[in-house]
């Protein structure tokens, strides 16, 4: 049941939003089963910043409710002109756009994106010229294949990895969670392998895809294992490899094994791969 203060607070925003110069992307209106779980995921923010941006003292949401899923304005002036490079080219944002979706559209992550548009935060407008990559950035990481087991010392890590990531069966589901509190996916690749000797940066498991692995040819326990389409139309997904079809992961239902050729996991295989750090 929804307050009447929670639907007072709930219309000053939508006022708030309609008289102020905020951009279009920086607002979303509750669908039938949306949580805040599943929006803050969506649009790639906690739900912590979630609540406080809307000032919600619950988790109660009701459908048709404006939430605002950015909290600052980026000002662009519209005369000025983009410089694009040979490598680079240009985007005109649509209606609808966000950067996780512009972002995908043209095989970049978002951080590459803002980066390279000098973005501050997640706001864009409507008819805002971008650049994008104009190259897949995946081309030459595709050409490799690594078809040699890992080396002494890299064997070493595995082992560590599988032992750590069988331990922490049962973690609960996190988002954005990186300690044993909880896990996301890519937090508890992190966790697993900076524990077990190989220190990596917390990325998301599309950055993982990208920047740090390389396809193997052979899976071995301990390497990595990608999956697609799984709320997100591009890399959303990952875990360790196990050995047996098999993977360990931090889903939905914590920290969990599945099998790699469950049906549902079949249709979004992407690939193994291994981290450029293992020798």
């Amino acid at each position: 049941m929804v307050s009447k203060w929670q639907a007072a607070v709930a219309s000053a925003l939508i006022f708030s939003a309609l008289a102020a110069p905020v951009a279009e992307a920086a607002s979303y209106t509750v669908q039938k089963g949306d949580t805040l779980t599943k929006i803050a995921r969506e649009h790639e923010i906690t739900v912590q910043q979630l609540k406080q941006w809307n000032n919600l003292e619950t988790d109660a949401i009701f459908i048709n409710q404006k939430l605002l899923v950015a909290n600052e304005e980026v000002k662009v002036n519209k005369e000025e002109k983009i410089a694009f490079s040979e490598k680079t080219a240009a985007y005109i944002v649509q209606k609808g756009d966000t950067l996780a979706a512009i972002a995908q559209k043209n095989n970049m992550t978002v951080v590459q994106l803002k980066e390279l548009n000098k973005l501050q935060s997640d706001v864009i407008y409507i008819n805002q010229q971008l650049q994008v990559n104009k190259v897949l950035p995946t081309k030459n990481i595709e050409e490799q294949v690594i078809s040699v087991a890992p080396k002494e010392n890299g064997q070493a890590i595995y082992k560590q990895v599988i032992g750590l990531a069988h331990e922490l069966i049962g973690t609960p589901y996190v988002f954005a969670g990186n300690t044993v509190e909880g896990f996301d996916c890519s937090g508890f690749v992190k966790y697993v392998y900076s524990n077990a000797g190989l220190d990596i940066l917390r990325k998301s498991s599309l950055d993982y895809y990208l920047q740090d692995t390389t396809t193997v040819e052979q899976p071995m326990p301990g390497d990595v294992v990608f999956f697609k389409n799984t709320y997100i139309a591009n890399i959303s997904h990952m875990g360790i490899y196990i050995g047996n079809d098999q993977f360990i992961h931090a889903g939905t239902n914590g920290v969990e094994i599945s099998k790699v050729t469950h049906s549902y996991w079949t249709e979004r295989f992407v690939a193994y791969k291994r981290f450029n750090g293992i020798d």
